[in-house]
């Protein structure tokens, strides 16, 4: 099993997506607060008698930690809840525990055990009619759960037996998504769309991984199971789950058996191969024009692809594919500010509507490159066809990116960490998110950034919106370019990390 995953932390696609102009990340946790003043105990230096000190302390403090979490955590299994003083102790105990497990099997059963403690959690604060708390701990459950994954994945790349890890996951999957249908009975709303967020983000990349592991007709069972553990759950509601999942929920199991067998029942004699010419010499078959995007080299007459590789993982998108898909052009130009304006008001990225949903990650075997369609991307640069409608911040920035390129103009993406959003919907999302918008360098203005994400709701026409300065520590107020019609947007936090690439990386 080879599922191309960088050699220090499994590798995935896909961020999460939060609120208008804003998506998720998850990310290490740094902590900042300053280390106390070096002080020596006792006579000399001190300095051995001041360690021993010390690290007894960090001992006292990390075992009082751990008993409060223990100690409160109830025979159901949910652990401390969102809303009690002690969560903070939780999450802490939580972040302690982990750091201090380094088998990757040990990772992955650690944060499975966490997702069992998040789900009945969710019950819980379903129950108390507490929505926003739902919310966060949809987001943790997922996260957990996807973690345990990731961690199974890598436990196996390195040699490791997963089969037992990989049928914890798959049975732990089936509990929980009966408490969570048991949960989609008492909530509506954003609740819900939290609950059925987290489902569909968990159930798309496990089911991938049973196709993988045990063939289509074991990955049509779990699709068959998934369906029959939200009977009970109204057809909207079903619906919205299907309609996330990014399978075919409809095909059963026979079918998918039937499928497999038919392939591989008779065995067709190869044809011979068909005389040719004999091939150009090498130069002569580097410069030969090609009729589509050259899958090895992502190149097709000026134009050339690049990926946006993260620490994480690849970007993932939602206009051109499967991935964040940055189309170059080697005749763009640095624009000057007029001419960057004149383009703006033309294009018409910033119309679309926002659209909030839980973007769902998933894993992928081999290079990312791999899943791009080249033919489509071929059909889109030549006129023949038009990319999705944008949804989320990423795709928004991926869409102007790639309209400004083939209109010849030179255009960078920007990922940024935001921290202090303001949850102002009211879905329970944390204050560090994370944003998307582009970076132009006009020949008269310097740099300039864009951000073009359209909104949820009523607002101006013109969405477009240049943000000054986008540096670490500054705030991040996008102020409209066009006809404002008295809108006006407000700081959506403190800019805690940016990062810009121009054209993306293609097989790195």
């Amino acid at each position: 099993m080879d599922p191309g995953i960088a050699d220090s932390e499994p590798r995935w696609i896909g961020l999460m997506p939060i609120d208008t102009r804003d998506w998720y990340r998850d990310k290490p946790i740094y902590w900042t607060n300053s280390p106390p003043p070096r002080r020596t105990y006792g006579g000399g230096s001190g300095s051995g008698k001041g360690r021993r000190r010390f690290w007894t302390v960090v001992a006292v403090l990390a075992a009082l930690v751990g008993a409060c979490v223990l100690a409160a955590t109830p025979a159901d299994g949910s652990g401390i809840l969102p809303g009690s003083p002690l969560y903070f102790a939780k999450t802490f105990g939580r972040d302690v525990l982990y750091a201090f497990t380094f088998d990757s099997g040990a990772k992955s059963d650690l944060t499975l055990k966490y997702a069992d403690e998040d789900v009945h959690g969710i019950r819980i604060m379903c129950a108390l009619g507490n929505n926003a708390e739902v919310a966060q701990l949809c987001f943790a459950y997922q996260d957990d759960f996807f973690n345990s994954m990731a961690w199974a994945v890598k436990f196996e790349q390195a040699g490791g037996d997963a089969r037992a890890l990989w049928l914890n996951l798959i049975a732990a999957h089936h509990a929980h998504r009966l408490v969570l249908a048991d949960a989609l009975g008492m909530v509506e709303g954003n609740a819900a769309e939290a609950i059925v967020g987290a489902v569909a983000y968990t159930a798309s990349p496990l089911e991938y991984v049973i196709r993988q592991l045990e063939g289509p007709a074991e990955a049509a069972l779990f699709r068959s199971d998934l369906q029959a553990d939200f009977a009970s759950v109204s057809p909207e509601l079903w619906a919205s789950i299907k309609s996330r999942l990014q399978f075919d929920t409809d095909e059963s199991p026979d079918a998918a058996a039937d499928s497999s067998a038919d392939t591989s029942a008779e065995e067709v004699p190869p044809e011979a191969p068909p005389q040719s010419e004999p091939a150009p010499p090498q130069d002569e078959r580097d410069e030969a024009p090609t009729d589509s995007f050259d899958a090895q080299t992502g190149r097709y007459e000026q134009y050339y692809l690049g990926l946006f590789y993260t620490t994480e993982g690849v970007l993932s998108g939602g206009c051109y594919g499967q991935f964040v898909v940055l189309i170059n052009n080697e005749s763009a130009h640095d624009p000057t500010y007029k001419e960057l304006l004149a383009f703006l008001k033309k294009d018409d990225t910033d119309k679309y509507p926002y659209t909030y949903n839980l973007w769902m990650p998933g894993v992928y075997y081999g290079d990312a490159e791999d899943g791009i369609d080249m033919g489509h991307l071929t059909d889109i640069v030549e006129g023949r066809a038009q990319p999705s409608d944008p949804e989320i911040c990423a795709d928004f920035a991926e869409r102007l990116h790639n309209n400004a390129e083939l209109a010849g103009i030179r255009t960078g993406y920007v990922s940024i960490d935001l921290e202090g959003y303001p949850d102002t919907q009211g879905y329970g999302i944390p204050s560090d998110a994370g944003h998307a918008l582009n970076v132009f360098e006009t020949t008269d203005r310097g740099r300039v950034f864009i951000d073009c994400t359209g909104i949820s709701g009523d607002g101006p026409y013109h969405n477009d919106a240049v943000v000054d300065p986008v540096r670490i520590g500054a705030e991040y107020v996008p102020d409209l370019l066009f006809d404002t019609e008295g809108w006006y947007t407000l700081s959506m936090g403190e800019v805690t990390g940016v990062e810009i690439t121009w054209d993306g990386e293609w097989r790195p």
